[in-house]
């Protein structure tokens, strides 16, 4: 009987260790468990502040793409000729309208 209540004891002893150790760990999965929930909140805010930085650089990019085709448009319309040019001014022919030159010189010829 004394053999047995000495065996009782030191598995007693035995479990209330593996008790302790278990405490311990749990203790130590708790912390971990805090500190990476910690971790997971600041990527996930960093990920938004990203996210946030990305959308902004978008819409400057997609400001200076419209900015450029529009500019690139005004240029193309700025460039262009406004008055349709004529292939006959260089060689007038008999259908081109007669220079200023001329006109103002039949004006000298009513004044005479």
């Amino acid at each position: 009987m004394l053999r047995r209540s000495s065996e009782l004891k030191n598995e007693c002893a035995h479990l209330e260790e593996q008790d302790e150790k278990l405490n311990d760990t749990l203790k130590q999965c708790m912390d971990l468990r805090e500190r990476l929930l910690g971790q997971q909140r600041d990527t996930q805010a960093s990920l938004e502040r990203l996210k946030a930085l990305i959308r902004l650089i978008q819409r400057d990019q997609l400001i200076q793409v419209t900015m450029t085709t529009t500019a690139t448009i005004a240029a193309s319309l700025l460039s262009q000729s406004w008055i349709k040019p004529t292939s006959t001014a260089a060689a007038p022919g008999p259908s081109a309208t007669p220079p200023q030159k001329s006109h103002a010189h039949s004006q000298d010829d009513a004044n005479i």
